[in-house]
């Protein structure tokens, strides 16, 4: 038991010290985290979120950031030539720490498959949604 826990606590230290970690929130305000790293590009973060979410390839994804001081909203291009820490620093007022110090560096992104969804999973569009205000 005691080689698997260093093998998972040296597991957990690789995530925080070596990926971008993203909280990925629906518009339920349903949210997980997400770790990829840096050198991955915009269109590996869509598929890491397709694959998270067990998302079927026909649903049309948009992934969106919030500029905490303005509530602008940026779309995240799937796109297969930036890579994501570039994309990051080009709109870096996108992308703040969500979580005070000591803690790690998370960044907030929104999860848009074209429709909001209740606890009954039915289609409408919740008061609180940022994505579809």
């Amino acid at each position: 038991m005691e080689e698997y826990e260093n093998k998972l606590s040296g597991y957990m230290r690789s995530i925080i010290n070596n990926q971008f970690i993203f909280e990925l929130t629906k518009c339920c305000g349903y949210s997980e985290f997400l770790p990829i790293f840096p050198n991955c590009k915009l269109n590996d973060l869509y598929n890491s979120v397709n694959h998270k979410l067990e998302i079927q390839k026909d649903v049309n994804v948009k992934l969106f950031v919030v500029n905490s001081s303005t509530n602008e909203k940026l779309e995240i291009p799937n796109d297969p030539n930036v890579f994501i820490k570039d994309f990051i620093k080009i709109f870096k007022n996108y992308f703040t720490p969500i979580y005070p110090v000591p803690a790690k560096v998370v960044y907030k992104i929104y999860y848009d498959s074209g429709c909001c969804h209740n606890k009954d999973h039915t289609n409408i569009i919740l008061d609180n949604c940022i994505i579809h205000k």
